[in-house]
């Protein structure tokens, strides 16, 4: 077993050389980000410093501004924009910020300008600049509602601690400069992808192979940075409550994600109109009685689950561990982080969030109860026929239907009556195996052995026999499906790489399509106006070949159109429902292309 990655251990590997190569990395991204600017300073100290260079050294430094003059121009148009959502006035919420401001007064860290509450469950902070590239001026707090109603006042504030104290300019100034490069370098490719230009692309690709790098190297220091971040909430606010705030946002917070709002979501079965969705959090939070068990066995798991590489942050176990505190369970907050903060605005509060979910999900709630109500009608009249008599369809219908509305044993019945017409069908082998599972019944290892021929049921088919497996002390039986799912791993990963890249070496097929896709590709191809001829082929794959990777070939007038800018914007406006390249008739791909026009199948 690969040795825990404890903060000690950590610590130890964190020598003087490793934080002087990484400290030179890091300088890298800021001089590539930052070069531009940089190099025009210089250039144009050295232009009004004549008497120290010659005529010709100064022509040539003219030159070299022009270049940088047009990157600095195209950079200039890269915005890393501010976070919008609903935002929390200071005015509307006075004893909030000055409860920020006291923090970052404390802990020396900057100011925070601006309040986005979410519905997420995290807290983060999100540095924007007001100036291009060259500012981070602008302090973002983004705070999750769903956080707010699960912790406590004094959690929330050991984990606004946490934040900022990544931010400080008194402690641990090395690791919070690496943590904030990290950040602010994810923040800038996540805007390149969005932004055209010559500057945006070649930023794109130096953090392309910069930022995998960066991060792998640097996820040593980040570790120890959250120990850090732990122990300066601990030591300003409690390390209980800082102990309280972890347990409740890595074990209580995921169990509200997976199992609230799937339940609540239910309730679109027999309700037209849906409940206060955010007022039923709180309730759900201090009145069910069955979550408390339910969470008790999940913190165990969380104990034991271990930080075996630097790729993580550190586990709970291990987090809890240089707090010194016992893991246990919290009691439920009689009194939330949210009624705290929002205190006479909380109702306003809940009722605008209630708003927002409705405008997002109330069509589906519609779309669900109708379709309950009508499957109910198929059932009922389906369970007038004989099971023996059905259809191979009306059968599989029942069966669906079954186990989504109706009967569990009814379902099981119809699922063994399809399967006895088609003994290798894999997803209704799937369905009886789950349903075995539940039973404790060995049955489960046979069903989803016939599942593991239907490519996308082979991780959860495993998933299953190995749960049982070790529920029933039979670890060594589990071996055999966990190599199952590694190969099926390794398969749908090479399959990922075949549709993420296209090389000029590729075997090129003819589009075997119905109408309608190249109907709908020569429309869209049309309405941008710019593009003369396009042509269209089918990548040969090895695995899963049934879905198909189109390659479609461009032109368009050079004198008046950027390809680049306009071939992007291509990849983000079509919806093929599977994988596709589009390249330039003039561009790199030049076998490719000839190929490909050569079938001649033209989309315009």
């Amino acid at each position: 077993m690969p040795a825990r990655h404890t903060q000690k251990t950590i610590a130890s590997e964190l020598t003087l050389s490793y934080r002087f190569k990484l400290g030179l990395f890091a300088l890298l991204g800021h001089a590539v980000v930052h070069g531009p600017l940089l190099g025009l300073v210089l250039i144009t100290a050295i232009i009004w410093a004549d008497y120290a260079v010659s005529a010709v050294l100064n022509n040539v430094v003219l030159i070299t501004l022009i270049p940088i003059l047009l990157l600095l121009l195209s950079a200039s148009r890269i915005r890393l924009e501010k976070p919008k959502g609903y935002t929390l006035q200071q005015n509307d919420f006075p004893e909030l910020f000055a409860l920020l401001s006291d923090m970052s007064q404390c802990i020396h860290a900057p100011k925070i300008d601006q309040v986005i509450l979410t519905s997420e469950l995290d807290v983060t902070v999100i540095q924007t600049p007001k100036l291009g590239l060259w500012d981070w001026s602008h302090n973002t707090l983004v705070v999750g509602l769903e956080l707010l109603l699960i912790l406590s006042h004094r959690q929330v504030n050991a984990v606004l601690v946490h934040k900022l104290g990544h931010y400080s300019r008194k402690h641990h100034g090395f690791n919070n400069w690496i943590y904030q490069s990290r950040k602010h370098w994810q923040q800038l490719r996540n805007t390149l992808d969005r932004t055209h230009g010559v500057a945006p692309m070649l930023l794109r690709h130096f953090f392309n192979w910069y930022l995998p790098r960066f991060n792998d190297y640097s996820a040593a220091i980040i570790q120890v940075s959250e120990y850090e971040a732990d122990a300066l909430a601990a030591k300003i606010v409690h390390r209980d409550c800082m102990a309280k705030a972890l347990v409740n946002h890595r074990v209580v917070g995921p169990y509200i994600e997976e199992i609230y709002w799937s339940t609540f979501f239910q309730q679109a079965d027999d309700l037209p109109k849906p409940p206060s969705p955010w007022e039923s959090l709180r309730h759900y939070l201090v009145n069910d009685l069955s979550m408390r068990s339910n969470l008790k066995r999940r913190l165990q798991q969380r104990l034991l689950a271990q930080c075996d590489t630097f790729e993580a942050d550190p586990s709970l176990a291990d987090r809890l561990a240089a707090l010194n505190v016992h893991a246990e369970l919290p009691d439920p907050s009689m009194i939330s982080a949210a009624e705290i903060w929002f205190d006479s605005k909380y109702r306003r509060v809940i009722y605008d969030f209630d708003q927002m979910w409705l405008e997002i999900n109330a069509k589906r709630w519609e779309e669900r109860y109708e379709y309950v109500k009508q499957a109910k009608t198929r059932l009922k009249y389906l369970r007038n026929f004989s099971l023996v008599k059905m259809t191979d369809d009306a059968l599989w219908e029942k069966a669906q239907l079954e186990a989504e509305l109706g009967d569990k044993d009814q379902a099981i019945l119809a699922y063994r009556s399809y399967q006895d017409r088609f003994p290798d069908h894999a997803l209704a082998a799937f369905h009886l195996g789950r349903y075995a599972s539940a039973a404790g019944s060995n049955e489960v290892l046979i069903q989803m052995k016939k599942a593991l021929i239907q490519a996308d049921l082979v991780i959860p088919a495993c998933q299953y026999a190995c749960e049982y497996l070790t529920r029933n002390h039979r670890k060594q039986e589990s071996y055999w499906w966990q190599q199952q799912a590694e190969r099926q791993l390794v398969i749908d990963h090479q399959a990922d790489v075949e549709r993420s890249e296209l090389v000029d070496s590729d075997q090129i097929m003819a589009y075997e399509s119905d109408d309608a896709t190249q109907t709908y590709l020569a429309e869209k191809l049309r309405e941008t106006g710019k593009i003369t001829k396009a042509w269209i082929a089918q990548k040969k794959v090895q695995y899963y070949p049934e879905y198909p990777v189109l390659v479609i070939v461009v032109e368009c007038n050079r004198l008046l159109v950027n390809e680049m800018t306009l071939i992007d914007q291509l990849r983000e406006a079509l919806y093929l429902g599977c994988a596709f390249f589009i390249i330039s008739k003039k561009g790199p791909y030049q076998t490719l292309v000839k190929q490909i026009i050569a079938m001649d199948n033209r989309l315009i």
